[in-house]
């Protein structure tokens, strides 16, 4: 199974023309490059979508560093591992409120 940043990776890499005067090698190649090239542009695509629905791969942060300190975490790098964390979980569909999302907080981080 290929990760999210090789699924971008092989879409840039793969997809991009460079010029239209450069031959493509996959002309030439046999029917398991071209399976292969439908796997990666379907990849492609279902990035394509993710980027066009934004507010599903760019919600609005559920906390902010004041919510998690306000809770007794103290300043620091923790505090920006916390956010990425429960970003994740945001981006993921886990969490949906700011009480899913400092309930989470408080389960998978201890003071």
């Amino acid at each position: 199974m290929m990760t999210d940043g090789r699924k971008i990776l092989s879409c840039i890499f793969t997809y991009v023309p460079i010029a239209s005067d450069v031959p493509i090698a996959s002309d030439s190649r046999g029917i398991l490059s071209i399976q292969i090239d439908e796997i990666v542009e379907g990849h492609c695509l279902w990035l394509l979508q993710l980027f066009a629905e934004k507010d599903i791969v760019h919600p609005p942060p559920l906390v902010s560093g004041y919510d998690v300190m306000a809770l007794g975490y103290p300043s620091g790098p923790k505090v920006g591992e916390i956010l990425n964390f429960i970003r994740e979980k945001q981006i993921e569909g886990e969490i949906k409120t700011k009480e899913e999302a400092l309930e989470v907080l408080k389960e998978n981080f201890k003071i």
